[in-house]
């Protein structure tokens, strides 16, 4: 039924091992993924596709930095919008 709503479709076959899907390919790029996401903060793998990632101490970060901006901009007399 989808290639005849779509006949463009273009499907891609998973590879096979064993008679089985082989999911390397899939579990190293989550583990490139997860060497990127490592660099926001601490993180929680919590299955093959999904992560959890703490930002607490970025986003702390963020904000102070904000704050400062903000505070020196008033101190030039210039209102925050």
């Amino acid at each position: 039924e989808a290639r005849r709503l779509c006949p463009g479709l273009r499907t891609v076959q998973v590879p096979t091992a064993r008679g089985k899907a082989d999911l390397q390919i899939y579990r190293d790029a989550g583990a490139e993924v997860v060497s990127v996401l490592r660099e926001g903060g601490p993180l929680e793998r919590s299955s093959v596709d999904e992560v959890f990632v703490d930002v607490t101490e970025a986003a702390r970060r963020c904000l102070e930095a904000a704050r400062a901006d903000q505070a020196r901009w008033e101190a030039r007399g210039v209102a925050a919008a």
